[in-house]
């Protein structure tokens, strides 16, 4: 799958080298998977209060005229 820059997939798509010494692979990816749905969850937040607000202010404005 393709990644589109600010998405959650950018996270888990990425693959680090191993070199001699350093993090554990599957510790990493796990995390990254946490963060990817975190940031899924804060994004469909955002959507779901993005469409909130312009059906407020489309009411407030239905109401103003």
């Amino acid at each position: 799958m393709e990644s589109t820059p600010g998405t959650p997939h950018l996270l888990t798509d990425v693959r680090f080298t191993v070199a001699r010494k350093g993090y554990d692979p599957d510790e990493v990816d796990n995390f990254l998977e946490r963060v990817s749905a975190a940031v899924a969850q804060l994004q469909d937040k955002l959507r779901q209060a993005t469409a909130n607000a312009e059906s407020a202010e489309s009411r407030a404005d239905d109401a103003t005229r």
